[in-house]
């Protein structure tokens, strides 16, 4: 399919009112790239460590990007866009108009997601594989990531579906907070929990759990996905057998005492995404909250802990 590339860059002080205008002016689903505020404290609730390459370019200008379709409807978008960018208070935006085709690229991806086992029991695999052989003993799990964070290969995310077959009773009831794909939910749907919620602060996650729900064959009974940001409280109202919290350490600590609340007296919580340096301050913020390590498992540089109500 062959699109338009358009990329404005403009002064970092003039961001909030360009985007602002723009939005406005019906220009409101664009791709940020803004390095500017990466050291900021609203930057660091979700992000355990920045690479120097990202730190060293906090000084370049802003840019926000369109994608026009080259279609009658997607030219005339943007030739409303381009004259837009004429009118009095444009003048410091630069623009740039590129002509693409993404038929070589958008689903090289897909050579590199192979069917692999994880822990003693699944086995993953992405829908366009033919001819997939699910080894004996083990159950498979279809995965198409898409856009979203989760095919499994990531050591966070085994970690939390090789902790799950330890730790989740018949039946269960399950939360995913963070869901990214689904995966972990769905792993524990496979391993005989009895239904899941799951939660994701972008669309997307929520969009691509529901599909992979489908492509594995579980009914809309079974699990619930919702977009919802996970420091708001309650976002089911329930109590949960087993809490998957594959987030980074800062939204541990932030959540600590929130976990307790959803979590049955004989509940357990599998946190992870937890950095080796970090591992001691969020291990101390979930107990503190009144839960009890009862395993931890390490893998490359991220731990696992799975924890206990205490009281």
């Amino acid at each position: 399919m062959n699109y338009q590339k358009v990329t404005l860059t403009f002064p970092a002080e003039n961001l909030s009112g360009i985007a602002e205008r723009l939005s406005l002016s019906g220009f409101s689903s664009y791709e940020l790239e803004d390095y500017s505020d990466l050291c900021s404290e609203s930057s660091r609730r979700f992000y355990d460590y920045i690479d120097e390459e990202l730190l060293r370019r906090q000084s370049e200008d802003p840019k926000i990007r369109y994608y026009f379709e080259a279609t009658p409807q997607g030219n005339e978008e943007l030739a409303q866009l381009v004259a837009l960018l004429r009118e009095p208070g444009f003048e410091s935006v630069r623009c740039i108009i590129e002509e693409k085709d993404d038929s070589e690229w958008r689903d090289r991806w897909k050579e590199y997601f192979k069917p692999f086992a994880v822990g003693k029991r699944l086995f993953v695999y992405p829908p366009w594989e033919e001819n997939v052989r699910i080894p004996e003993g083990r159950t498979g799990l279809v995965m198409d990531p898409s856009a979203a964070f989760g095919s499994g290969t990531h050591a966070t995310t085994a970690l939390c579906m090789e902790c799950a077959e330890d730790y989740l009773v018949k039946d269960a009831c399950v939360l995913d907070l963070g869901c990214g794909s689904g995966i972990l939910a769905l792993s524990a749907l496979k391993l005989g929990a009895g239904r899941a919620d799951c939660a994701d602060v972008e669309e997307s996650a929520v969009r691509v759990t529901l599909e992979n729900a489908r492509l594995n064959g579980i009914l809309p009974g079974r699990l619930r996905a919702k977009c919802a940001d996970v420091t708001r409280g309650a976002l089911f109202g329930l109590p949960y057998d087993l809490i998957f919290a594959n987030l980074v350490s800062s939204l541990l600590i932030e959540l600590a005492d929130e976990f307790p609340k959803h979590l049955k007296p004989s509940g357990v919580l599998i946190a992870s995404g937890i950095l080796a340096q970090r591992k001691d301050e969020t291990q101390k913020a979930l107990e503190s909250a009144g839960l009890k390590t009862i395993d931890e498992r390490f893998r490359e540089e991220w731990y696992t802990l799975v924890l206990k109500r205490n009281r």
